[in-house]
């Protein structure tokens, strides 16, 4: 009667292990997609920050201009790391190159 206990105390807390243990995101999943759209809205602020400080005299402004589109650049950069493991994952969209030149 002890082993059929035994066996189910087992079969639980693997069960249980199985369920905290983290997995990877299927391509469909829900975490795979959401970090896809958000390199596509990332992508579309460092577009709209780089047409801003390209078109705005003011020093300030490209500054801000620039630190925002570089820091979104890198973010967009890390959701590509935290898709690449995972094998087949499709990514959103390529880098998009930022100059380091702010003009004045």
């Amino acid at each position: 009667m002890r082993l059929p206990a035994a066996a189910l105390a087992f079969a639980l807390a693997a069960f249980g292990l199985g369920l905290l243990w983290p997995r990877p995101p299927a391509d469909a999943s829900v975490e795979a997609g959401f970090a896809r759209d958000m390199q596509a809205h990332h992508a579309q602020a460092v577009q709209m920050t780089l047409i801003v400080r390209d078109r705005i005299s003011d020093r300030e402004v490209r500054t801000l201009a620039y630190d925002i589109a570089t820091t979104q650049q890198q973010q967009i950069g890390q959701m590509y790391a935290w898709l690449q493991p995972f094998a087949g994952l499709d990514h959103a969209c390529g880098a998009v190159a930022v100059r380091r030149d702010v003009r004045e």
